[in-house]
């Protein structure tokens, strides 16, 4: 029980009204007995403590790192290292692109990957299974056996008549093609998407890339120097004449970088084209970066993921 206080006076009149003014915190007051005569108690309730808290350490929540289901990179061959290697890019998981390292090269320390190697005309060149157990003269890339369509690596060609050559612009810009493989854990690895069959091929003129990327049936331009490091890249409806497409352009010149369209492809066979460009600084970095387009009518590249190596 708490504190009580005693009233000597008879708090009302004989009209009953009230003579005492209570402050309002008096209305929580349990009244215990009224009348003429009688003594009139108030009890304030006292509340007891809260009980005490205690803290509780709760360990960070682990989440783990997405499944990949489609791998892609470069498969590559230079005079100065002519085994092929494959060089991880990207993943594609139920999350999107990512270019988390560790999630791109995870598939392939697991298991053997099959990936189909695109040249620089679009074409599939070749396959390569990669090798789990095999050191590479690189230590950034992946060792493995490629087997390419008449010998040819991604920037060589073989004419009818049976002559062979190279594509120079392809040489020059590090000798690689677009690989892309269904990520297999365990087992034998799947065989390699047929990514040749969604090529696109692009025009470069005016100091635009033209081409229908976003599948509506017409072409847009987007500025060759949007590729410099922007993430959004605005375009605008070509109504130019019809120029010339092909799928890979090479060494073009934005002031002291150096701009590779690789090509654009659907490499996740979801049905939409994915561009992949290379920007080779004057310091000599090269970052490789990946496009999808925005949905109609928004007229935008989006990149959505980017590698230096």
């Amino acid at each position: 029980m708490g504190p009580s206080q005693s009233y000597s006076r008879c708090p009302f009149d004989g009209r009953g009204s009230l003579k005492g003014v209570f402050n309002a915190r008096v209305a929580s007051l349990l009244i215990v007995g009224v009348s003429c005569g009688q003594r009139v108690e108030r009890t304030v309730p006292v509340h007891a403590p809260p009980p005490p808290t205690h803290s509780v350490s709760v360990a960070p929540t682990r989440l783990k790192p997405p499944v990949p289901h489609y791998l892609v990179g470069e498969v590559c061959s230079t005079a100065a290292q002519p085994t092929y290697r494959y060089f991880p890019l990207f993943a594609r998981s139920n999350d999107g692109w990512t270019d988390d390292q560790s999630v791109a090269r995870a598939p392939l320390t697991e298991a053997p990957q099959h990936f189909s190697v695109l040249g620089f005309d679009g074409e599939r060149h070749g396959k390569m299974l990669t090798a789990v157990e095999r050191t590479p003269t690189d230590p950034r890339g992946f060792a493995g056996d490629y087997r390419g369509v008449w010998s040819v690596g991604p920037c060589g060609f073989r004419r009818p008549d049976g002559v062979r050559g190279v594509t120079m612009g392809c040489v020059n810009a590090g000798g690689c093609g677009i690989a892309a493989a269904v990520a297999a854990r365990t087992g034998p690895p799947p065989e390699p998407p047929e990514i040749e069959r969604s090529v696109k091929e692009l025009c470069v003129a005016n100091g635009a890339l033209i081409g229908d990327l976003d599948g509506d049936g017409t072409d847009e331009a987007f500025p060759l120097n949007g590729f410099r490091e922007q993430e959004e890249i605005a375009g605008t409806p070509y109504e130019g004449a019809p120029c010339k497409g092909q799928f890979a352009w090479y060494r073009i010149q934005l002031g002291t970088d150096i701009l590779d369209v690789l090509g654009a492809v659907d490499l996740d066979q979801d049905g939409h084209l994915e561009l992949l460009t290379a920007l080779t600084t004057e310091a000599g970095s090269r970052s490789v970066a990946l496009y999808t387009p925005a949905s109609a009518p928004a007229l935008r590249l989006d990149r959505r993921a980017v590698v230096v190596r």
